[in-house]
Formats: structure tokens, C-alpha cells, sequence
């Protein structure tokens, strides 16, 4: 299939960036005024390109990353933007909203459904009637969505195909879920009760208007972009959900591909992404069109300038020039900063935000080294729990299994993780809280593996520096693992953990694990195993058939 060369919208000027960085980007001299008086007191980084940071209002704060530049790229056929919390997704998403032509945001629920119209088992083959009833459903919600945005600026247009005008007149009133939800039920319905001349009906009519669409390109249309963000908002994390979101994944790919002046572009967190190519035969057609979240040294010292400069009147030169004429011993504090961050945005933030924290309350008029040193600990911890967090879902309780490493080494020997592994298994709360994934990843070779998928360890070779896992998706493989391996945790979690600086070559059986304190917050100091225990016992309560009086 040829694609037409979609029509552009206008979109701002920028300077390119370019996408390899050097080796290591070092503060150069500053250039313009010296720092105006009070310059520290009056920093205010942000919210860390949350949702809520105001920051981000602002177009000037942006970098340009190859991902935010596919975003803008009316061409490009990349339509999936998976990264790891922190490294942008929301941001590319506001930016894209503000500069990227006719655009609308939608923030679904629908990947909690309560039930389906079919079996779970029938839903998971990817080339089956029922899967293919969802892919043609979000097809036709997406398509409505995208017509209507173009309608809304061609109010006085009385004359429409027939096959576009039926579909409005049934669907454009009902939000994108209650949407979603209705054809689902009129396809999946029709097919679940025998009727085949129903379903194909249903089923061809997302085709008959997807030609209608390609005909509206003969006028000239800017490219109409649907950007769906937040996903994990509403995510429950169940198997239902995840079939929807795959379907939903292959439906924003066809739409982007076969109608010129339509894009639905998908930011997807990288754990639920990394389930759903688990689960889908079809994943390599989806992998053509993923990018990832990628930041090289000099784009994450821009995007911490861009916000040291926000308050200032007359602004400081970018590329090294603003950090040095806020930090005392510029480019040793760079470095730790680097050697913190896991080249994520979001951690260079935090950590600077600590920063200047502390030097806000010594009252310090530069950011001292000192200042830097003092936010380790704090920020550490922060990304400690973050982590936890981050893969719960993939990995339930995750947080406990690390929490194991609590006052040990930096870095273990091939030999060491075994023993680690052999304790693990023999811990009751591991055992309890973690043991259904844990038993599945218990040989080195999976352990070490899973360590480095979720960023928690680097890999070392004899005679070389570690290797942590890139932010990309489709970075997930380690080097090669064997006896003359070393495993090294992250550089961010040394302080949380109160790691010592040293190799552990071995675990004794007798030595007892160290103690981290509370990693989650539970009412009435409720013991964990008790509380998982307690939920579980719910959840099954649920799944209990109520009888008829």
C-alpha cells in the first residue's frame, strides 16, 4: 500500500537538535549577565512533567527529542510512543496539543471493562473473529472522533456521504467510551449470537466509511490527530483489558496508515506495553511503529536550563552556560547528577529540585556542591519507591524482593545472586507476596534478567564498566550473563538501600536479611501478608456467582 503524502499543518520553527550526543556534555563558560541577586530564592522547576506542571504551558520550556519531532511529523508512521515513567510521554502529548495542528486528547476508561461479550480464551487469537470485532469497534469510535473534530470546523456542511452521515447521526453524540462500548455491543452481540450477516455488516462498515475518508483528502485536509494519553489512569491491569488495549493498539495503527489525513498516536507506559507484545502474535506489525522515549546528556542539561532560566529576566546562553553560573563546580555537579539520573528527564529534575532546595533553605547564593550532595539521599529514596511502584503490575510486590539487598554490596558475583536467589525462596513474606512471579524467574540467568529489564541492575563484564538497560522499548536484551559476570545495582538506589562499596562473592545461609522499614503505607500497621491475604479473599468473594431467590 502507497500512502498520499498527508498535507501539513503549520507548525513553529525550531532549531534541530541533534540526536547523538557526545560522550559526556561539560558546562561551558558562561555567557550573559551574572546571576541577579536572589536569582536561587526565585527558582521553581516544576512539577517534573507530570500532568499538572504548569511549566509546561509554556512552548519555550520544550526540547526538541526525536520523539517529540515524530509527534509533530505529520509523515511519520511512528504511532506508538513507549517509555518508562518520567522520560516525557505527557509532555510530547500537551506539546503536541498546543503545536501540532488540529489535534484532541482523549484520556479512555474503557480498558477496565467488567465483562466481554466473549470468552476470554476466544479473545486471545489475534486472527479470530472475536479479536477482530474489537479492532473493527475502536476503529469505528476512533473514526467517528476524527470526523467530528473535522466537522467541527465546517459547521454550515449539509452535504455528506451517505456512509459517513449514518455513522455520525448513530454515534458522534456519546463520548469516546460510552462509544466504544456501544459497537463493541452490536458487533461482538451479533457475533456471539450466530448472526454472520449482522456481524459482517457491522464489520464492513468501518471499511465503507474509512473510503469515504480517503475521498475528504482530495480537499486539501491538514492531518487530524487523536492523542491518547493516560492510559494507566483507568488501568486495572486485567486480562480483559489488556486484549482491549491490544485491539485498541491495531486499530490506531490502521487508522494512521490507510486514511491520509488521520493519526491516532497512543503514549504508553513501557511495562504495559511490554505486555501486551507478550501476549500478541501480530507484535512485530505494532514494533514498526513504536518509538521510544530516548534523552541523550545534552537534551537533559537543556531541558534543566530551560527551567533555571524561566524566571529570569535577561536569560543565560543554553548548552552549559546557565548551569554554570548556578552551580558552584559546574561540571562535578553534572556528574553527579548524571551518575544518578538514569537518563530520564524527570530524575534530572528531581534531583536538581532537591538541589536547590537545600540551597534555598541554607540560603546559599549559588547551589553548592554540598547542596548536591546533601538531595542524594532524598531523591534515592524517591526513586527507591518510584520503582516499587512502577512495576507492581508486571511484578506484584516487587518492592519486597528489593528491599532483600537492604545494607549488602554494590555489586554481586554470578555465584552471589544464586545465593541470594536460594534465600529468597526459603523467606515467607517473599514467598507469600512474590512468590507466583518470583518461582517463574528463580534461575540466575531470568533473575538477573528481570533485574535489568526494570532498571535495577547493570550488567559488568571482566575488565569492563557496567551496562544498564536503555530507555527504549525494544532495548530489553542484557549482555551475555555467566560466571564471569558481575551484576551492579544502579548508582540511584545505593543511598536508599545504604549499600556498601563492595563486591558480595557470597551470601551465608545464616545471614539474615537487613530491614528497609515500611514500603508501603498500610492502615493501622496492618502486616503485609495479612493484608494481601485479606484482598485476595475479596477478589475472590467477587468472582462468585450470585444465586437466584
Amino acid at each position: 500500500m502507497v500512502r498520499r503524502k498527508r498535507a501539513k499543518a503549520p507548525k513553529p520553527s525550531v532549531a534541530s537538535e541533534p540526536s547523538t550526543p557526545p560522550a559526556r556534555e561539560a558546562p561551558q563558560a558562561p555567557v550573559g549577565p551574572r546571576l541577579p541577586k536572589d536569582a536561587i530564592k526565585r527558582i521553581n522547576i516544576g512539577q517534573s512533567f507530570a500532568e499538572y506542571d504548569a511549566a509546561l504551558s509554556d512552548p519555550s520550556i520544550y526540547v526538541h527529542t526525536p520523539a517529540l519531532e515524530a509527534a509533530l511529523d505529520p509523515d511519520s508512521e511512528k504511532v506508538f510512543f513507549v517509555g518508562r515513567r518520567g522520560t516525557g510521554k505527557t509532555a510530547v502529548r500537551k506539546y503536541c496539543g498546543i503545536n501540532g495542528g488540529v489535534t484532541r486528547v482523549i484520556v479512555p476508561e474503557i480498558f477496565s471493562p467488567s465483562s466481554t461479550l466473549q470468552e476470554i480464551d476466544l479473545l486471545t487469537n489475534v486472527k479470530g473473529k472475536p479479536f477482530k470485532s474489537l479492532v473493527v469497534a475502536f476503529r469505528r469510535a476512533l473514526q467517528v472522533e476524527i470526523l467530528s473534530m473535522w466537522l467541527q470546523d465546517r459547521p454550515g456542511r449539509d452535504r455528506l456521504p451517505n456512509e459517513i452521515q449514518g455513522e455520525l447521526e448513530a454515534h458522534a453524540s456519546m463520548d469516546f467510551d460510552l462509544r466504544c462500548l456501544r459497537i463493541i455491543a452490536r458487533i461482538s452481540g451479533a457475533l456471539a449470537n450466530g448472526d454472520d450477516e449482522g456481524w459482517l455488516t457491522e464489520s464492513r462498515t468501518a471499511k465503507r466509511v474509512a473510503e469515504e475518508m480517503k475521498k475528504l483528502s482530495a480537499e486539501g485536509l491538514a492531518t487530524h490527530t487523536v492523542l491518547i494519553d493516560s492510559i494507566d489512569d483507568y488501568w486495572e491491569g486485567s486480562d480483559e483489558g489488556l486484549i482491549y488495549l491490544t485491539a485498541f493498539m491495531h486499530a490506531c495503527q490502521e487508522i494512521s496508515q490507510q486514511i491520509p489525513w488521520a493519526r491516532a498516536i497512543i503514549f504508553l507506559r513501557e511495562n504495559i506495553y511490554e505486555r501486551v507484545r507478550a501476549i500478541d502474535t501480530e507484535s512485530s506489525r505494532l514494533e514498526t511503529a513504536v518509538v521510544g522515549m530516548e534523552w541523550n546528556d545534552r537534551q537533559l542539561l537543556e531541558v534543566i536550563e530551560k527551567r533555571l532560566n524561566r524566571n529570569l529576566t535577561a536569560k543565560y546562553g543554553l548548552r552549559g552556560a546557565t548551569w554554570q553560573a548556578f552551580f558552584e563546580h559546574p561540571e562535578e555537579a553534572w556528574n553527579n547528577v548524571l551518575e544518578y539520573c538514569q537518563r530520564r528527564p524527570r530524575d534530572v529534575l528531581i534531583y536538581t529540585s532537591n538541589a536547590v532546595e537545600a540551597a534555598q533553605g541554607a540560603g546559599h547564593e549559588k547551589i553548592l556542591l554540598e547542596d548536591v550532595q546533601q538531595a542524594r539521599r532524598r531523591f534515592s529514596d524517591n526513586r527507591f519507591r518510584d520503582l516499587g511502584d512502577e512495576y507492581s503490575e508486571n511484578y506484584p510486590q516487587v518492592a519486597t524482593v528489593l528491599s532483600r539487598f537492604y545494607g549488602l554490596g554494590n555489586a554481586f558475583t554470578f555465584g552471589a545472586i544464586e545465593d541470594l536467589i536460594r534465600k529468597l525462596m526459603k523467606d515467607p513474606e517473599v514467598v507469600k507476596l512474590c512468590g507466583a512471579w518470583l518461582s517463574l524467574n528463580a534461575s540466575p540467568e531470568k533473575f538477573i534478567r528481570l533485574l535489568y529489564d526494570i532498571g535495577f541492575v547493570g550488567i559488568r563484564a571482566a575488565g569492563k564498566g557496567p551496562k544498564f538497560r536503555a530507555l527504549g522499548p525494544l532495548d530489553t536484551s542484557p549482555p551475555p550473563v555467566g560466571n564471569t559476570t558481575d551484576v551492579v545495582i544502579h548508582r540511584c538506589y545505593w543511598d536508599a538501600l545504604d549499600l556498601q562499596d563492595t563486591l558480595v562473592r557470597n551470601i551465608p545461609d545464616d545471614a539474615e536479611f537487613g530491614k528497609i522499614g515500611k514500603i508501603e503505607d498500610l492502615p493501622g500497621g496492618v502486616d503485609r501478608t495479612e493484608y494481601v491475604a485479606h484482598i485476595e479473599m475479596l477478589r475472590a468473594r467477587n468472582t462468585i456467582m450470585v444465586g437466584s431467590s
